[in-house]
């Protein structure tokens, strides 16, 4: 399994939080709720990154660790659903390193302005 590189931006003006592993598998979304699409690579139907919506109004209410920790356990879910069980750990523990490093890179780039003092 090739090593996944995040790649995160932000749109102000829609308040929209992308988020794409790197795997460069071409992708479709399917919407999970309101405020949460997931990306899925049209062959391996894993997941390739992920779209917030509301971003930055849904951090004011909630701790960043708390949004990257939804954000795991619904990606989470969904690898459970669609994987035999030989692979779910190894996927599983992938896409969360790669989330984790999607927000560490958000935090530290400071794509969302006043993030700082939302934090």
């Amino acid at each position: 399994m090739a090593k996944l590189d995040p790649k995160v931006d932000y749109d102000e003006f829609g308040d929209v939080l992308y988020v794409t592993f790197g795997t460069g598998e071409p992708s479709y979304c399917e919407e999970i709720d309101d405020f949460f699409l997931l990306e899925l690579g049209i062959f391996s139907n894993l997941p390739t990154g992920f779209r917030l919506i509301g971003f930055k109004e849904k951090i004011k209410f909630n701790q960043m660790k708390k949004v990257r920790q939804e954000t795991e356990t619904l990606i989470k879910k969904y690898i459970k659903k669609q994987r035999e069980p030989a692979r779910i750990g190894k996927e599983i523990s992938s896409r969360e390193k790669t989330i984790r490093k999607a927000f560490e890179e958000l935090k530290k780039e400071q794509l969302v302005k006043g993030l700082k003092s939302i934090i």
